[in-house]
C-alpha cells in the first residue's frame, strides 16, 4: 500500500511535470507567434506609412507646372513661363481646386514682377493677365484692384 501510494504520487508528479512542461512550451510558442506577428504588423505599417509620405509629399500637377513656370521665368523664357502658368490654371480649374487657383494667381503675379524687373513689360502683362483672370474667377476684389494697377502700369508705357 505504501509502495502503491508512492507509485501513484510519482505518476501524478510525472503527469503534473508533463502538463507544466507542455504549458510552458505552448506559452513560449504563443509568445513567439505574437512577437513575429507584431514585427510583421509594425513592418507593414512602416512600409504603408512611407508610401503615404511619398504620395502626400509629391507636388501636385499644378505645383509642378508652377515650378516649371518659375524656372522658365528665371531663365528669361517668357513664352514657356506664360504657357506653364496657363497650363497650371487650366489644371486647377479642371480639378476644381480653389487653393491651387490661388497659388496660380500668386505665382503669376510674382513672375510678372520678375519680368517687369527685367524690363519685359509684355511678359509681365501676360503673366499678370493670368493672375487677374484667376482672381476674377475667385472674386477676390482687393487683389483684383492690385492687379488692375499693375496692368495699367505696363499698358500705359
Amino acid at each position: 500500500s505504501v509502495m502503491r501510494d508512492e507509485q501513484r504520487r510519482e505518476e501524478e508528479r510525472r503527469v503534473k511535470m508533463a502538463r507544466e512542461t507542455w504549458a510552458f512550451e505552448h506559452r513560449a510558442d504563443r509568445a513567439a507567434v505574437r512577437r513575429w506577428g507584431a514585427v510583421v504588423i509594425v513592418g507593414a505599417l512602416v512600409v504603408l506609412g512611407f508610401g503615404a509620405y511619398l504620395v502626400l509629399n509629391e507636388p501636385s500637377p499644378v505645383q509642378q507646372r508652377l515650378a516649371l513656370a518659375r524656372d522658365e521665368a528665371e531663365q528669361g523664357n517668357s513664352t514657356a513661363a506664360i504657357q506653364d502658368l496657363e497650363h497650371a490654371r487650366h489644371r486647377a480649374r479642371q480639378d476644381g481646386d480653389t487653393e491651387a487657383l490661388r497659388s496660380v494667381a500668386a505665382e503669376a503675379e510674382q513672375i510678372g514682377h520678375v519680368f517687369r524687373r527685367r524690363g519685359d513689360d509684355d511678359a509681365a502683362r501676360d503673366s499678370w493677365v493670368v493672375a487677374y483672370d484667376v482672381l476674377l474667377e475667385l472674386r477676390d476684389d482687393g487683389s483684383i484692384r492690385r492687379l488692375e494697377r499693375l496692368l495699367v502700369s505696363v499698358t500705359n508705357r
